[in-house]
Parts: C-alpha cells; structure tokens; sequence
C-alpha cells in the first residue's frame, strides 16, 4: 500500500504547512504555488518543496493558474533549466510522468480558460489535446483543475472540465489529485476512484482545509 499525501493552493503560504504535514510515503502538490507567479514566490515555494524531500520519499509537484513564471520558463524554453536547479529532486511534471514505487504518476497544470490566467485553455477540442496525452496506464492523476460534476461546486455552479472528466473515466487512474476551486475542497470516491480537491486554502486565501492522505 502506497500513502500519498495531497496539498494545493498554498499561493506562498506553504509555510503555514509545517508542523501539520502527515506521513506518508509521496507528497502531491496540485500547483498554485503562488500567489502572483512571481520568479521570488515560485523560487521560495521551489525551496519548501525541495526541503519535504528530508521527510518524504518522493515529491512531486504541478504549476497552476497562478503560476505565471512556470509558464513563462515553458514558453521561452528554459523549463528544463528550472526544472533541474530549482527541483533537483523533486518531480516537476509538466504534461509528462514518472513511475515510483510501481505506480505511474502523470500531471498537467492546464485548467479551462477564465480571464487571462497561466496555463489556461479554451473548453472543447483545444484543452482535450492535453487530456489526449494522460497514457492509459496512469494510477495517479495530477491536474490543477477538476473534472466536471467532481468536488467543482462554486455556488449553484459547476466549473469543472468537461473533456477531462472524459478523459477520466476513460483511463480509470487509481486516484485523481487536484485543486484549483478552494470552495469544493474535499474528498470523493466515485466508480471505484479517489478523488482529491486538496485545496488549502479557501476563497478568502486563509488557511482553512489540511492535507488529504489516501492510499492506493
């Protein structure tokens, strides 16, 4: 048995984490790792990440909407030059995986479009070639945002991706990890899935959910 703890949105408040941070053999971060994608915020958030690699086994990790400065280093082709100075021993997935402990883990920061975020996709055929590339043999998902009509309740609204939550039930991974909607944090097992908003904060940006822990 695999236990993996999952956290989300700390927008550079990962520091409120210590002391409340569960055991567990892998840590997940769904992205949102800052507050305004600035290069000092993605550089501190990079530095706690890496200093969890003293307690747990593995680390991984995913850019989010907030994560301007991921984008950028994507965009202008310095991704691997980041990814190997600022998470020499994480695992920063972008559109990409890795298999620990026998398990395949795959992320993808990109979430439906809503104003002019990071790593934001028009809803339909244009966010579904990113989905088209989760391999079918995925155990554990990470993606930003949430699939449609799953922990993605704002108000009386669902916001959830529609193509991904295809995608989902096509592959059937052991566990889907996200965040993205701070107000649909929770828990949910659904045709024999895990599903994780693992949202730390809330819609007012305070501290309010702990991290989930799952097993798989």
């Amino acid at each position: 048995m695999l236990r993996i703890v999952a956290i989300s949105d700390t927008h550079g408040q990962h520091a409120t984490l210590d002391g409340h941070m569960p055991d567990a053999d892998i840590l997940v971060h769904s992205g949102d790792l800052t507050s305004m994608g600035k290069l000092s915020q993605w550089q501190d958030a990079a530095a706690w990440l890496e200093a969890q690699t003293e307690r747990y086994e593995h680390v991984l990790c995913i850019a989010g909407n907030h994560d301007f400065c991921a984008e950028a280093f994507m965009k202008e082709g310095f991704e691997a030059e980041m990814r190997e100075k600022m998470f020499p021993r994480v695992h920063y997935l972008r559109d990409s995986g890795v298999t620990l402990n026998g398990k395949y883990f795959y992320g993808s920061p990109w979430s439906p479009r809503f104003y002019d975020w990071a790593f934001n996709a028009d809803r339909g055929v244009t966010i579904k070639r990113y989905w088209d590339m989760i391999p079918s043999y995925t155990n554990v998902l990470i993606t930003h945002g949430p699939p449609s009509d799953i922990l993605d309740w704002v108000g009386t609204q669902r916001v959830g991706c529609e193509e991904l939550a295809k995608a989902v039930f096509r592959i059937k991974p052991q566990a889907h990890i996200f965040g993205h909607i701070h107000c649909a944090a929770g828990y949910k097992i659904f045709n024999g899935m895990q599903f994780v908003n693992a949202s730390v904060l809330d819609d007012s940006y305070r501290p309010a959910h702990a991290p989930t822990v799952i097993e798989i």
